[in-house]
């Protein structure tokens, strides 16, 4: 008798296995990258600039309510990181 899977944890396994093969897969890039003289810092920038707008065009095609600032979110994020600039 098989145990069904319900479609979250399908999701998770799957998810697990993406981030396991890019994380994997990270080094390699990197090693490229070195060899056509581009910079930790130019890679770590290219590595955010890809990663940000992909979760943003994300959430703009499932989640755009998630891209909305309230004004009940702006007065803890002031408070919390006021220290840091």
């Amino acid at each position: 008798m098989g145990v069904s899977k319900t479609t979250g944890e399908t999701q998770g396994y799957l998810a697990i296995v993406a981030a396991s093969i890019l994380f994997g897969s990270m080094g390699t890039l990197a090693t490229l990258s070195f060899g056509y003289s581009i910079s930790p810092t130019m890679l770590i920038g290219l590595r955010l600039m890809v990663s940000s707008s992909k979760s943003v065009i994300f959430l703009a095609v499932l989640r755009r309510s998630l891209l909305r600032i309230r004004k009940t979110d702006v007065v803890p994020f002031f408070s919390i990181y006021r220290g840091a600039f």
